[in-house]
């Protein structure tokens, strides 16, 4: 399993139907099994962390990236990661 997180600010609050809307549709990409969303005290204001198997993250990371592409216009800061577990 490993984390993808995108990480931006935003000129609009993602709390609104726009913002909801997104993240209904990231839950819904296949291989995506969560999503939680963050808000931060500092910049960027908010992160997005998925749940994604792991022969399905460069799939996961095209879609988010297809997804927002309509809402790059109201993003700065905008980073996309992928974390995994490293075992110790």
């Amino acid at each position: 399993m490993a984390k993808v997180v995108m990480s931006f600010d935003s000129y609009e609050s993602i709390d609104g139907y726009e913002g909801k809307s997104a993240i209904g549709m990231a839950r819904s990409i296949p291989g995506v099994s969560a999503v939680k969303v963050y808000r931060a005290s500092a910049s960027p204001r908010y992160s997005v962390e998925l749940d994604a198997d792991d022969e399905k993250v460069e799939d996961v990371q095209k879609a988010i990236e297809s997804t927002i592409a309509p809402y790059r216009g109201y993003l700065s800061n905008w980073t996309l990661r992928v974390l995994r577990e490293m075992k110790m």
